[in-house]
């Protein structure tokens, strides 16, 4: 026995090493060191500890084994920082964001304790090992390298056998609200970055479903008009995603936001953000709206009212036919309509360039069109910002691109993505108008020592640049005379999650937090002088924008392929989360059911039966969203004319 353990004594470290490196991964991560299936994570070990069992020569059993605690040690850094940046898991999609990632990437939150002992254990087996490899000494016979073969080839293909059950596409979809617990505690850190990596690459395509239950799926359900049916027909619509925007910016409120707004008077508030106030106060308010999800989804999610899953439409299908998007659902209703996007980024940006058009948009404006623009004025009202590592300014794309935006010849449906307001933080020389206006009524002072409040200060900064362009908005529509005739909707990407910003306003850090739902609540507002102004207080995500407008627009649709309702019906949505794969409501924040993260203390089994019946409802729907994009449905001629022809009939 002590001959053994001298002759692989370097396979020992490994072992001992790669499973304390998984183990603490998943504890930084789940807060356990419990891997509920490991057997992914056991074969992988095997098999490379079988490998370097075949291989004689002790330094390069080191040599090797060095290399892979090195990529293993650097995967779980690479998921615990992307864990601890956006709250998400690793999946294969995410490959497709790398560059988009890259690009805005300005702080790495670093996890030293992890970076630490990881470093520490690599170092002492660098040190330690490579002396004691090079007194290994075995001569392996030939039936325990035959035995060992045979292993390694059993070991392999038990993986691959256990990967493609575990990714079984005939799972029925309400299992998944059973499930316990997430990729992480089911499978551990590395052995799900492996399994995505085989669902990627290898088990890509899913069997189709056929399209006689596709169809019987979609046009089961026909929506049921409210008392607001019709009330906005004929009206222009103008859409406005503001870049985390979040009630705290313009809001003060001490019980809910300890480290917001504070020591000011509403007139004070009334004077730093004049038009978002005016939103509120005359608007639908929907003061109980929340949203889980990153920009690029959230903006899909608002002109779909869908999102499959297991993807990114951006870049797994930004050409599919989607017909039943709020611009193409108006344009098939108004085929004079004029659909129009804009956003002061990058048009490559999240591939916008490409997925934009699907959605039913005649017209994209970016920021290079923006700047070419601007260019042919006598005097140039666009500045790249970007170049001076800034963001650029919203009211520069509003005074730039008004006349394109809110056309006075034909009724339009216009898409703006803001960007003023989007993470990190800092202090900008372009927003200094705004410091200046802070700092004369001794708002938000700027701080020597804490920096949290100087993050703030930023963000609010920011927040009154996008109040001025939502007020050039306002004043170039009324005086066009189409103030009285068009629908303006402004809602919130997601919150500040930048810098833990939205954390520290709302001083909740964790699921054990008092109302810790309250960290996803975000503003949507829709403004239009012909609905009254009122607070809507019962839960709402962005799923519900697309069934609410196209209510208001008086279009009845097939309620299959949206994941939310009208705001003004009686039914209450449920949010569930493609990025971050949980469901939410202001009362509870779960992955499964048998893992409720957060649960408010006035929840009780009713209510639990309630959210049941919803997720199941929304897994039901995502189920046949999935085949929809997965297939392109409505790419095929014959199942695109079925579907206009369904709608024309059912609004006839």
């Amino acid at each position: 026995m002590k001959s053994f353990l001298k002759n692989n004594i370097s396979i020992i470290g490994y072992l001992l090493i790669t499973v304390f490196l998984e183990l603490y991964t998943n504890f930084i991560i789940c807060g356990n060191i419990i891997i509920e299936k490991p057997w992914i994570f056991i074969t992988l070990v095997l098999f490379i500890t079988s490998v370097l069992y075949l291989i004689r020569k002790g330094i390069i059993r080191y040599y090797l084994a060095s290399f892979i605690i090195l990529v293993q040690g650097v995967i779980n850094l690479f998921c615990i920082i992307l864990y601890d940046m956006t709250g998400t898991l690793f999946d294969f999609g995410m490959f497709n964001l790398r560059n988009d990632g890259m690009s805005i990437l300005e702080n790495i939150p670093m996890n030293f304790n992890y970076f630490y002992v990881f470093m520490i254990l690599l170092s002492g087996y660098f040190i330690f090992m490579r002396s004691l490899s090079k007194k290994e000494t075995r001569k392996n016979s030939l039936s325990i390298n035959v035995i060992n073969y045979v292993l390694i080839f059993s070991l392999l293909l038990s993986n691959i056998i256990y990967i493609v059950s575990i990714n079984d596409k005939k799972v029925d979809y309400s299992e998944r609200l059973y499930e316990n617990g997430n990729n992480y505690q089911k499978y551990g850190t590395t052995s799900n970055f492996v399994n995505e990596l085989y669902k990627g690459l290898v088990f890509s395509e899913t069997e189709y479903m056929s399209s006689s239950k596709i169809d019987s799926f979609i046009y089961k359900n026909v929506s049921t008009p409210t008392s607001y049916f019709g009330k906005l027909e004929n009206n222009n619509l103008v859409t406005i995603l503001v870049e985390s925007l979040e009630w705290t910016s313009f809001i003060m409120d001490p019980e809910k936001y300890p480290n917001g707004l504070y020591d000011l008077t509403q007139d004070e508030i009334n004077y730093l953000f004049p038009n978002l106030t005016s939103f509120y106060n005359n608007g639908v308010s929907l003061v109980n709206n929340y949203t889980r999800e990153k920009t690029d989804i959230s903006e899909s999610e608002s002109i779909i009212g869908s999102y499959p899953t297991g993807v990114y439409i951006n870049y797994d299908y930004p050409n599919n036919t989607n017909p039943f998007t709020i611009a193409n659902s108006l344009k098939n209703s108004d085929p004079n309509i004029k659909t129009s996007y804009f956003h002061n980024g990058f048009s490559t940006y999240y591939n916008r360039n490409t997925v934009i058009p699907s959605y039913g948009f005649d017209n994209y404006y970016g920021l290079s069109e923006m700047l070419e623009i601007s260019d042919s004025y006598s005097s140039p009202t666009m500045i790249d910002h970007t170049k001076n590592g800034e963001r650029n300014l919203d009211s520069e794309m509003i005074i730039t691109c008004k006349d394109l935006m809110f056309p006075t010849d034909t009724r339009f449906s216009t898409y703006i993505t803001s960007i003023t307001m989007h993470g990190m933080y800092y202090e900008r020389e372009n927003l200094k108008k705004w410091y200046d206006k802070l700092d004369s009524i001794g708002a938000l002072p700027k701080s020597e020592d804490d920096e949290m409040k100087n993050t703030f200060r930023n963000y609010v900064a920011a927040t009154m640049e996008f109040d001025y362009a939502l007020g050039l908005i306002i004043e170039d529509l009324t005086n066009k005379d189409l103030i009285d005739n068009t629908t303006i909707v402004i809602f919130g990407d997601h919150n500040t999650y930048y810098q833990g910003l939205s954390n520290y306003v709302k001083n909740i850090y964790g699921y054990e937090s008092e109302n810790y739902t309250e960290l996803y609540r975000t503003p949507l507002i829709i403004l239009d002088s012909k609905l009254e102004a009122q607070e809507i207080t019962k839960f709402t995500t962005t799923y519900d924008l697309v069934p609410t407008l196209l209510d208001l627009f008086g279009i009845k649709y097939f309620t299959n392929l949206y994941y939310g309702n009208s705001i003004f019906s009686d039914e209450a949505s449920i949010l569930y989360s493609r990025a971050y794969d949980i469901f939410l409501t202001d009362k509870i924040f779960f992955s499964n059911l048998n893992n409720i993260l957060y649960k408010d203390e006035s929840v009780d089994e009713s209510y639990l039966k309630e959210v049941e019946k919803k997720a199941l409802n929304i897994l039901e729907k995502i189920s046949y969203i999935n085949q929809i994009f997965y297939q392109n449905y409505f790419g095929v001629q014959v199942n695109l004319n079925k579907y206009i022809s369904n709608v024309n009939n059912i609004n006839n």
